[in-house]
Order: structure tokens, then C-alpha cells, then sequence
């Protein structure tokens, strides 16, 4: 549209009424509805278990590449760093300082504005592991009409999508804890959200005298797995380093007899 601005006298205002295109109006009521808890994404968040939970929430930068060298590791924000988890955790606690001071400026929003490099990265993590390869999918198709969409509203509804996802992986991991967990207090929730971050199924930390079911590897050959609990995030988070009998034992009550996870401990 051209306006010939050269014909208004001084103090004149203009009044404009834009609106996106068809396929963004389409793209943008899909995205601003309450997330669909259908059959599928239902069964994709119920099967999963708390060491499926954090692959999906939470997992250091060292101990993603030390399970998978192929592995990208969390995901670097231009501008602003390498985030502290590869899972969702890492997206949501800058989400939260967003929303708070509605911070539009912040590099993640930038970086959101510019490409959908952040999108994609979260989708193509989960989907390389085989137990959340499932959710994987599903994020993809849900985060589908952000190609559509005026790039500038992309973080917003980024936000949207990922908060309505990461509230129902919090909602499964307590419903696998204790009752002590399920019927207490936001803090106690958040407390025993600590139990997902320090506890994983590492290639580089076996505990010899428990084992998951046996899976393949990506050559095919037979690999054991099991959990093993972390000294410290990032320093001690793989190796012999990170089953550091002092620590995890000073913290083994809380983080998985409080919780429940009595075959864990």
C-alpha cells in the first residue's frame, strides 16, 4: 500500500488496519488453543518413566554428549550462552524471566525471531532417543504451524507450546512418585523435582549390580544401562566421578527414598 504523506498538514494522524495473512489467522488459532490431550500425546507423555523424564526435562550439557557423542549438547543461545539443560528445563527457566518482565529483548527471543534453530533442536533431541522419540514426533507436528506464523510472534507461541508440554511431564513425574510427593506442597513438588535432575541412565556410569532391560545400540550391538545418581552438576556428572559414594549417599534419602524410587536406591 502506498500513502502519499505529502498532502496531510501537520498534526495529521494516520489510522491503519492490518491483519496477517489466512494461512498465519489458521496458524495462530491453532497455537493459542489449550493443548489437545488427545490419545496419542496422552499415551506419549504416560509411558514414559522418570529416567524417560530426564531425557526430557533436564540433562546437563556434559552428560547429554557423554551418553552420545553425536549429540549436540544443550542448545547455545546467540548472545547469551549455552543453556543449562539439553531438556526442556533449560527453554522454560528463561521462558519464566521472560514472561516475568516481559523481557521481548532477551537473546532467546531473538534467536526465536530468527530461525526456527531452537524448534528444531528440541524436536530432533527427543527424537534420537528411542524412548522419547514418540514425543518427539508429536512437538513436531504441534509446533508445525510456527512456519506460518509473522516471525516476530514466534516466541510467544513457542512459549505457549512448551510450557502446556513441560507442565504435563511434571504432572507424570509425580504421579510416579510418592504419596508423600503427589499430595504435598508446590515446594515439596519442586524439591522432589531434583530426584529427575541428579538421576540418569548414563553409558559412562553403570551401577554394575543394577541393571535396566537390555536395549540396542545404534550399531546394533547389546548394551545394559542403569541409573546411577550425580555428585554434582556439571563437575561430577559422569565417569567413576559420578557415582561419588560420599555425596550420593548423603543425598540418596532424600532424592529417592522420600520419593519412592525404593528399586532405584
Amino acid at each position: 500500500v502506498d500513502i502519499d504523506s505529502e498532502s496531510f498538514a501537520p498534526g495529521s494522524i494516520f489510522i491503519l488496519r492490518t491483519s496477517p495473512r489466512e494461512d498465519a489467522c489458521k496458524a495462530i488459532e491453532q497455537l493459542s488453543k489449550p493443548l489437545d490431550l488427545n490419545d496419542s500425546l496422552k499415551s506419549a507423555i504416560n509411558e514414559l518413566n522418570l529416567l524417560d523424564l530426564n531425557i526430557v526435562l533436564y540433562r546437563c550439557d556434559e552428560e547429554e554428549r557423554d551418553d552420545d557423542p553425536d549429540h549436540h549438547g544443550s542448545y547455545n543461545v546467540p548472545n547469551y550462552g549455552t543453556l543449562v539443560y539439553a531438556g526442556l528445563q533449560g527453554q522454560m527457566s528463561s521462558i519464566d524471566d521472560i514472561v516475568r518482565e516481559n523481557a521481548l529483548g532477551h537473546p532467546m527471543c531473538d534467536n526465536l525471531r530468527d530461525g526456527l534453530w531452537m524448534v528444531n533442536h528440541t524436536v530432533q533431541r527427543l527424537k534420537s532417543y528411542k524412548s522419547t522419540a514418540k514425543l518427539g514426533e508429536i512437538l513436531k507436528e504441534l509446533f508445525e504451524p510456527l512456519k506460518s506464523i509473522p516471525f516476530f510472534l514466534v516466541p510467544c507461541y513457542f512459549a505457549l507450546v512448551i510450557s502446556q508440554i513441560y507442565d504435563q511431564c511434571l504432572t507424570q513425574a509425580y504421579t510416579l512418585m510418592s504419596s508423600f510427593v503427589q499430595t504435598g506442597t508446590k515446594f515439596i513438588k519442586d524439591l522432589s523435582l531434583v530426584s529427575l535432575q541428579m538421576c540418569a541412565a548414563l553409558k559412562s556410569a553403570p551401577c554394575r549390580y543394577l541393571r535396566l532391560p537390555a536395549q540396542n545400540d545404534k550399531d546394533g550391538t547389546i548394551m545394559d544401562l542403569s541409573m546411577s545418581m550425580a555428585a554434582g552438576l556439571p563437575h561430577f556428572c559422569s565417569g567413576f566421578m559420578r557415582a561419588w559414594g560420599r555425596d550420593t549417599f548423603i543425598s540418596l534419602r532424600g532424592l529417592l527414598l522420600v520419593t519412592g524410587r525404593f528399586q532405584d536406591a
